[in-house]
């Protein structure tokens, strides 16, 4: 907020005069500010070199816009009296107005100078901080300004703004809770206050402070969009559609409603009107690169790829360094099969998804590398468990080269990547890393090699477990009386993707009354699966052994076929050359590739997919009837 300051007790001896400047002064009040510029005008028609009505007639052209023209005035009254800061305060706005941010400063410190305890002025000395993006001072100002008036709302919220841009979201809700606790009825606080908790991921309290924001001005278009946002992030998309939707009727030409709406519509499956909606927003707002980035995903969907493909490259001709744009671009190209230019745009995930994680290591790795023979290469591990045990296949590669390797991997997987071969020295996160010569993370390897479909380097199996704790899962499970499969319907639930590939256990009972010893491949399960796994004692579980992925991979070993979801658990069994039956939704994770039922990435594979219809029970009855097939198949 920016304080203009208009008003004080100066006198001038001319009866006259005198009766214009305080009507001036009362239309002014009356924020009348056209009748007040007329009587200003009026009495310098009069008196050329009247302060008080340059001073004033300046402050109104400011406040009606008319910013070049006040600059004028303010220049001439400054002429005749430079001591007074109220003018060098609402010049300083002024030159904010016209984005002489310098100049504005400038003046704002002669205020200050002139009046060391003018709030006003170091309260908007901030705000021309702020609009430089120098936030750490701008704070500094709005905490002078509190200093000086502890009650000062003006201060206080604009000091809450400054460490919401901070990122010191844990604070910024304790300033806005100070504004409120003043001003209850201050509803930009509360709106605001909501962006804090949404980025500190308290949604639920997000919710409820927009709710204030809306309960006390029903009007307000940007309160109703952002608690639509909030809503989306807790799963309530159909709600979320309709705070959007009440956005855009307070306010028809809100882009980023319809941009926003388009995300929830996506959300709960309704693609086309997804599409729809994002349309408008782009309507509205032509040069809108994330709205044609969101269009492209529910495209995807549709299987209409290459109008996706079309609309991430719209956005990057937009804005040439549209990360997400391409970041989702290359996951398009390599689930259509162009890995070439997928995985070449792959990387832009360091300014995307990875933004802040890349490693500022000399050296990268580069296709142009030639000599590998007497170089140490550290490859290491960036995104999921997963994908760790996908992509640590490269490292192999370097070793036939002749480089030397060292692999910096998870915890939990480091004794099974010890498997991979004899000449990779593996380490785990946060064990000193040696001297080397080049590095890069493994995701990066498809792209240093050139990988094609046809160029993937792919063994039945790769990995192993070791004897013994083979030996020792063989004892555990005991004499095997039926055929074992080994279950995985759910990952992790912090998965940005998790309700599209996570199954509930409730969809996953058709498979068990089968005659199999079906064993949970699982370390644990969602907190409401445990009572259900109650009534199923043909499934074991093994909670607590599970150590880490060695384990998990022993006790795979002794399956005769494992069925997961698209999680960690299928790439271990598709790594260890085991039979595994891959649940895959209707559009599936990019390294999975459309329409095949194979892999090129684990030869042991089967993949179900959804069709159209996106529900598992489809497809859990295919995969029930190919377990009875199977079944018939071994007693025969």
């Amino acid at each position: 907020m920016t304080h203009f300051s208009h008003i004080d007790d100066d006198t001038r001896p001319h009866v006259k005069l005198e009766e214009l400047i305080q009507h001036g002064r009362s239309l002014h009040n009356l924020e009348m500010f056209h009748q007040a510029q007329t009587v200003y005008e009026q009495i310098l028609a009069i008196d050329p070199n009247h302060f008080d009505a340059l001073r004033l007639l300046a402050t109104v052209l400011a406040q009606t816009g008319k910013s070049a023209d006040a600059i004028v005035y303010f220049e001439r009254a400054l002429a005749l009296d430079n001591t007074n800061p109220i003018v060098f305060n609402n010049r300083g706005i002024t030159l904010q107005q016209l984005k002489r941010f310098d100049e504005a400063l400038e003046s704002y410190d002669q205020a200050i100078r002139l009046s060391p305890d003018y709030a006003d002025a170091y309260n908007n000395r901030g705000n021309a901080l702020n609009d430089l993006h120098r936030f750490e001072e701008a704070l500094l100002n709005y905490e002078s300004s509190i200093r000086i008036r502890p009650d000062y709302i003006e201060g206080l919220y604009n000091r809450s703004v400054a460490l919401n841009e901070l990122k010191r979201f844990i604070e910024a809700v304790a300033s806005y809770d100070e504004v409120i606790r003043l001003r209850p009825d201050h509803v930009d606080t509360y709106n605001n206050r909501g962006l804090s908790l949404s980025a500190l991921k308290q949604f639920k309290e997000a919710v409820l402070s927009y709710d204030q924001a809306i309960q006390r001005q029903p009007n307000y278009a940007e309160a109703h969009s952002n608690r639509g946002i909030a809503l989306n992030e807790l799963g309530s998309f159909s709600e979320a559609v309709n705070s959007y939707d009440e956005a855009i009727r307070l306010n028809p030409h809100y882009a980023e409603a319809y941009n926003n709406r388009g995300i929830s519509l996506n959300e709960l499956k309704r693609f086309e009107e997804a599409i729809a909606s994002y349309d408008e927003a782009i309507r509205l707002k032509p040069n809108y690169p994330d709205a044609l980035t969101n269009r492209g995903l529910s495209l995807i969907e549709l299987k209409r790829f290459d109008e996706a493909l079309e609309s991430y490259e719209e956005a990057i001709r937009l804005h040439p360094n549209h990360a997400e744009a391409y970041w989702n671009k290359s996951l398009l190209q390599i689930l259509t099969g162009d890995f070439i230019n997928g995985w070449e745009h792959y990387q832009w995930r360091w300014q995307h998804i990875l933004k802040g994680y890349q490693r500022d290591y000399r050296n990268p790795m580069h296709p142009s590398i030639e000599r590998y023979s007497d170089k140490v290469f550290f490859v290491y591990s960036e995104q999921g468990l997963g994908d760790t045990i996908q992509f640590c296949r490269y490292a192999k590669i370097i070793a036939d080269k002749g480089g030397r390797v060292v692999a910096e991997v998870p915890k939990p997987l480091r004794s099974l990547i010890a498997s991979l071969d004899p000449r990779i020295q593996v380490i785990q996160s946060g064990d000193p890393i040696p001297d080397f010569d080049y590095h890069s993370p493994l995701m990066s390897l498809p792209w240093v090699f050139k990988t094609t479909i046809d160029s993937i380097p792919s063994e039945k199996a790769y990995l192993s477990i070791p004897k013994e704790k083979k030996d020792r899962w063989s004892k555990r499970l005991g004499e095997k009386s039926k055929p074992r499969i080994g279950l995985a319907w759910s990952g992790s639930s912090q998965h940005s993707k998790d309700m599209h590939r996570s199954i509930p256990f409730t969809d996953i009972e058709v498979l068990l009354d089968l005659p199999y010893e079906f064993h949970c491949l699982q370390p644990e399960l969602r907190q409401d699966e445990y009572p259900l796994l109650q009534a199923y004692p043909e499934v074991k579980t093994h909670f607590g052994m599970l150590e880490d992925f060695s384990d998990t991979g022993a006790l795979i070993e002794h399956m005769d076929c494992v069925i997961s979801v698209d999680t960690s658990v299928a790439h271990l069994a598709g790594a260890l050359g085991k039979e595994v039956w891959i649940l895959l939704s209707c559009i599936p994770d990019y390294r999975w590739l459309l329409e095949r039922q194979d892999t090129p990435w684990y030869p042991g594979a089967k993949l179900f997919r959804q069709d159209e219809k996106r529900d598992w029970e489809d497809l859990l009855i295919k995969v029930k009837n190919e377990l009875a097939l199977m079944l018939s198949l071994k007693a025969g």
